[in-house]
């Protein structure tokens, strides 16, 4: 099936003018320094009111997934505490449903809730290549501990790589919610849109003693969603409350750093760690991560990143426990 088709020729940013940024991506998630997360919009206030509104109605009156159940998807990251979310975008219009978040296929899925939540509707429509819309919470002493995917896939031929990218815009948070992305820990202010890369090893920890509640949501990373999210194209019709930020604006800057040894792992390198039997070799899994993910990189750090093209291209990597 494909996803998000169209030729590399569309207008926009070039790939060649591109492959600084999707290189630095690329790093961050081989944990070789690169870009581990940039902020990228700021909302306008009122739009950002209105829209901070209707997630509060959906959460007053709807019911999540909690992450902390034993078959959820997001439970192979050890969450603690209350860990919620609410799958906005997919095809049954069940705010539980799942089951198809991390399918990379955009088609079928839609808002069901566009007429009762308008703010909410529009924000998920801006972004054309998403595939997923998660409303994410976590209760007070909660979060998920730390934990590894990757953003990085090959093409089907092998010869270079494409990126899936992920965003977090905050709706309900505070200075005592952490954001950690490979021994640094960040503080995310509600009302910007922030590219945080997955790639790295992340968690999220809420000290405070309010609920938090992000946005959280994935787009492939074709041309257009790159100009969209990167360039310094108009983000698109109907995107006018999105003011794009530049320089020390879009810079986020660590508050700490924190040493990070142990964490789940999953994809490629979990599967291998299990087809090796190597847990009954006592090789803790994130130790045979540390040295495959070296492996892997010295692979692809020559390769050019392509635009993203087709769904299929990462069959055999889809790992749906993301």
């Amino acid at each position: 099936m494909h996803l998000l088709k169209g030729p590399a020729t569309e207008p926009g940013t070039s790939l060649m003018d591109t492959q600084p940024l999707l290189k630095d991506l690329v790093r961050a998630n081989y944990h070789k320094g690169g870009l581990k997360c940039r902020r990228l919009f700021r909302l306008e206030p009122s739009f950002f009111a209105t829209l901070r509104d209707d997630v509060r109605r959906l959460v007053e009156k709807y019911t999540p997934s909690s992450a902390t159940d034993k078959d959820h998807a997001t439970n192979w990251t050890n969450p603690y505490g209350t860990a919620v979310q609410f799958s906005l975008f997919n095809e049954s219009g069940k705010l539980d449903d799942y089951s198809k978040d991390h399918n990379f296929v955009r088609e079928g899925k839609r808002f069901h809730y566009g007429e009762e939540f308008p703010a909410l509707g529009r924000f998920i429509e801006t972004f054309k290549h998403s595939y997923n819309m998660r409303l994410n919470g976590m209760g007070t002493k909660s979060g998920l501990s730390p934990h590894e995917e990757h953003c990085v896939f090959p093409t089907p031929d092998k010869k270079q790589v494409q990126v899936r990218a992920r965003f977090h815009l905050p709706i309900e948070t505070s200075d005592a919610v952490e954001m950690l992305l490979d021994d640094e820990i960040f503080y995310f202010e509600p009302g910007s849109i922030f590219f945080f890369n997955n790639g790295c090893i992340h968690s999220a920890t809420n000290n405070g003693t309010t609920f938090r509640y992000h946005l959280v949501w994935d787009q492939v990373m074709t041309q257009e969603s790159y100009d969209q999210m990167f360039g310094d194209v108009d983000p698109g019709p109907g995107a006018d409350f999105l003011q794009r930020l530049h320089g020390e604006d879009a810079v986020c800057r660590p508050v700490r750093r924190q040493k990070i040894r142990e964490y789940a792992i999953s994809g490629p390198g979990e599967s291998l760690y299990s087809r090796m039997r190597l847990k009954y070799l006592k090789v803790k899994p994130y130790v045979w991560q540390n040295l495959y993910n070296n492996l892997e990189y010295r692979k692809v750090r020559d390769k050019p990143v392509a635009w993203w093209q087709m769904a299929d291209t990462i069959r055999a990597y889809d790992d749906p426990d993301h």
